[in-house]
């Protein structure tokens, strides 16, 4: 669900992200339709970003959310 910081007025986005052999993967349920791809975890983390600000027209901040397979993970939508 989006969330909306009263202090700053951003956005708040949350990135679910999937690793598959051929590469990364991205995907927001904030964000209907919404799906970034490449072959490294900051290449779709780059698109990701840069992706959810271009859907929606204006800046936001990424929670970004990893595999538990990832070294900064688990950090699985709750």
């Amino acid at each position: 669900m989006l969330e909306e910081d009263a202090v700053s007025d951003q956005l708040k986005v949350v990135m679910d992200y999937h690793r598959e052999p051929e590469g990364w993967w991205a995907e927001s349920s904030d964000l209907p339709g919404f799906l970034a791809a490449g072959a490294t975890f900051a290449e779709v983390r780059e698109l990701a970003h840069s992706g959810a600000e271009f859907y929606l027209e204006r800046p936001v901040e990424v929670e970004d959310h990893l595999p538990a397979s990832h070294p900064e993970g688990p950090r699985a939508r709750p």
